[in-house]
Order: C-alpha cells, then sequence, then structure tokens
C-alpha cells in the first residue's frame, strides 16, 4: 500500500516519471468549479449534450467526476488508463466516459474529438516547453464551444517544487529538471517549465484565450479558469 503524504493522500502514480495522480485521490476547488459549471449547463434550452474533454486525465478521477455532473466526457491521456478508469467503474453504473490514448499535441487529435464545454488540464502543462504549451493552447482553442471554459493548472515556480530548480531563465527557455530530492518526493522526473501568474497569463493570450480567474494555491501552484478571448 503506498505511503501517506502530508496532504493525507495515498499517492497513485501516474506513470513515466509525470507524478502522482492527484485527481484519483481528491478533487480540488479548480476541479469543483468544473463539475459546477456542468451542472449549471444540464438541461439548457437548447438540449444539447453537455461535453467535456479531461486532457491527461490518468486513471480518470476528474473525468468520473464530471461525468456523474450529468457531461459526456472524453478522457485523453499519452498513457493507456483505459483499464483503470473501466476498473474504477466497477459496480457503479455505466458512466459516459470514452477514453482515447494520444498525445495532446497531435493536431489531427482535434478533429476527431470534435468541440467541448468544458476542457479540464490539470496538472499536465508544465511537462512541456512554453513553444509547446502555447501549441496546445491553440487546439484547447479550437476545441472550446464560443462560451467553453478551461480550467488549467501548472506547477508554479515559487513552489516547494521551484527549490534548488535551475530552470529561472525567461520563460520562452525555461525548461529544466527539479532538484533531485523534490523530483523524487513528487515522482516527477525530466525536465518541467514552472509558472508564476503572469507566466499563465502570457501562455493563455499566446493560445488566443484569457483568464476569467487566476490564483495561487497555498501549496503555489497557479490554476485558473479561462475562455476564449473576446475579440
Amino acid at each position: 500500500m503506498s505511503k501517506s503524504n502530508e496532504n493525507g493522500d495515498r499517492p497513485k502514480v501516474r506513470g513515466a516519471g509525470y507524478g502522482n495522480d492527484v485527481a484519483t485521490q481528491r478533487g480540488d476547488f479548480l476541479d469543483g468549479s468544473a463539475v459546477r459549471h456542468i451542472r449549471s449547463l444540464i438541461g439548457r434550452p437548447d438540449g444539447g449534450a453537455v461535453r467535456a474533454l479531461d486532457a491527461a486525465c490518468a486513471a480518470g478521477g476528474q473525468a468520473r467526476r464530471m461525468a456523474r455532473a450529468g457531461a459526456l466526457v472524453t478522457a485523453v491521456d499519452l498513457l493507456d488508463h483505459r483499464q483503470d478508469i473501466l476498473d474504477a467503474d466497477a459496480g457503479e453504473d455505466p458512466m459516459g466516459i470514452e477514453f482515447v490514448q494520444a498525445d495532446l499535441r497531435q493536431v489531427d487529435l482535434y478533429a476527431r474529438l470534435g468541440t467541448f464545454d468544458v476542457i479540464v488540464a490539470q496538472r499536465f502543462i508544465h511537462y512541456l516547453p512554453f513553444a509547446q504549451a502555447a501549441d496546445v493552447m491553440r487546439l484547447f482553442r479550437s476545441a472550446l464551444n464560443a462560451e467553453g471554459k478551461l480550467y488549467l493548472s501548472a506547477s508554479g515556480l515559487r513552489s516547494e517544487l521551484g527549490r534548488h530548480y535551475e530552470g529561472t531563465s525567461a520563460l520562452a527557455t525555461r525548461y529544466a529538471p527539479l532538484w533531485q530530492p523534490m523530483a523524487d518526493k513528487h515522482r516527477i522526473h525530466g525536465n518541467v517549465c514552472l509558472y508564476e501568474e503572469a507566466d499563465i497569463l502570457a501562455l493563455l493570450d499566446a493560445g488566443g484565450m484569457e483568464a476569467e480567474r487566476i490564483y495561487t494555491t497555498p501549496f503555489g501552484n497557479i490554476k485558473t479558469i479561462a475562455r476564449v478571448r473576446l475579440a
């Protein structure tokens, strides 16, 4: 059995050096905001289904929360978590979750997925260099309905992950491994781009989006609710 951390979680490892799967342990305020927005859309006048994308879904913790709220959910991850999602649903009513194993940087993926009312991308974007992250933001923008919302988070430069982090250069070139004790503690191996609030705003702007709300958590991570930038 995994050991509890200081947050009381028993972390499930995402695999391939991508950290702990926090979403299967608990939902946070950003997860809950997405769920509340989905519930507000259920039964809307146009009668259409509410569609949600869980980007970098891991074992599907947030995908299941959104499905329970009534959304038709597409869950995408680079690693094959199909069985994790099926196992977690055992004994429950069938949920509207479709799992797709794919790289979220692939342009043709989004033509296959269609458009969404909600995109949740937690604990993912910092694994990419800034230029690639900006490309993904543009793809997310293309996949959002006109009034859709993006729920995005990134590990913070001022969080404990930033301790002795060597990637203190300008945002465009900030991409480096964590200090080894932090990498081992959080199971994050390989280069990352850590963010401050201003950096996330720049990322959204590069993708043609704007923040409705942005905040730093007590742990120092950056979270935002964003929408397509108004002309």
